[in-house]
């Protein structure tokens, strides 16, 4: 189905995309969150983002009983954060690119938002995130489908030049990048961002 779904360029990518690398702790408990390498650096993850460092630390040390319950916890609290998040965010369209305007979301989960809203856009699209930091200044996040970065598309080259031509900077990997702009510039990134990748995408 994916194979019909895609222009035939990518048909030799495919696969690539359905199939990938899993990978288990085998020092941890069978069938806990810990076993599982993502849910793992999920977890530690979380930590540091809700200012809980010394958690992931203890863990990370091998204490797996002071601090288990709380990284339990903090787990929830960011998956919850992260749906609610979501449900409140309209994508709009553009030519060449697609964007929400996240005010309210927290910066430091920006982009793991980003990463879940492309999944409900336009997959040919890249999906930016934009949320505030301050009076003055934006956050933006960017990602896009490894496909378009299999078409040799570098967002993070992109946007840093963007974000620089308004007044800020930026930069990252071809398919997850972002950029700090003044909070007066949002429309003339996106205008320029969207006349850059014209003939691209």
């Amino acid at each position: 189905m994916l194979s019909k779904s895609v222009p035939d360029r990518y048909l030799k990518y495919v696969s690539r995309l359905v199939v990938a690398d899993s990978y288990e702790f085998l020092h941890e408990e069978n069938k806990t969150f810990l076993r599982d390498a993502s849910e793992f650096s999920t977890g530690i993850n979380a930590c540091s983002r809700s200012n809980r460092e010394y958690i992931a630390l203890n863990i990370l040390k091998g204490n797996r009983i002071d601090v288990l319950d709380e990284l339990e916890a903090i787990l929830v609290e960011h998956k919850t954060n992260l749906a609610k998040a979501i449900q409140e965010i309209d994508i709009v369209e553009e030519k060449n690119i697609q964007y929400f305007d996240g005010f309210g979301i927290e910066p430091n989960i920006l982009g793991t938002i980003t990463g879940m809203i492309l999944s409900q856009g336009d997959w040919r699209k890249p999906m930016i995130g934009f949320t505030q930091i301050d009076e003055k200044n934006l956050k933006i996040s960017l990602r896009c489908s490894k496909l378009l970065a299999y078409d040799g598309i570098h967002f993070g080259n992109i946007i840093r030049k963007v974000a620089k031509s308004v007044g800020g900077n930026g930069g990252g990997r071809s398919i997850a990048c972002g950029a700090y702009i003044p909070s007066n510039k949002k429309d003339e990134f996106i205008n320029k961002l969207n006349q850059h990748l014209d003939g691209l995408i």
